[in-house]
Formats: C-alpha cells, sequence, structure tokens
C-alpha cells in the first residue's frame, strides 16, 4: 500500500508543520477524521493526510 511508503510524522511533528495543536490532531484521530499508521503503541501521521488536512482547513478559513 501507497501509505506505508509515504513519510510519516509524529502527532508533535505534525503540529508544528501545520501550526495547529498537537490536541487539534489528537481529537481528530480519536474521532477517525484523518488516516494513521500504528506501529506498535505509537501513532504516526502519513504526508498526504496532513497536505489534505491543511489543504481543507486553508480552504474553509480563506487561506494562512
Amino acid at each position: 500500500m501507497e501509505i506505508f511508503n509515504e513519510k510519516k510524522f509524529t502527532v508533535q511533528e505534525a503540529a508544528v508543520l501545520t501550526k495547529m495543536s498537537e490536541s487539534w490532531w489528537r481529537r481528530a484521530i480519536f474521532e477517525k477524521r484523518v488516516r494513521v499508521v500504528k506501529i506498535g503503541r505509537k501513532v504516526f501521521l502519513p504526508l498526504s493526510t496532513i497536505e489534505s488536512i491543511y489543504s481543507v482547513e486553508e480552504a474553509q478559513y480563506g487561506g494562512i
């Protein structure tokens, strides 16, 4: 699957990268609004997930 070959980020890294809070990402994961990759107990967000969420947020609120 393509998702396993992509670069992956932790919740903390995704928060810094997108300038969104860690709690926002954790809530999105809990509500199953984003795709994640779990390796053991660790949760990673694929780059495509971050890009798709970021573009949706940007479109909804008119840019950065």
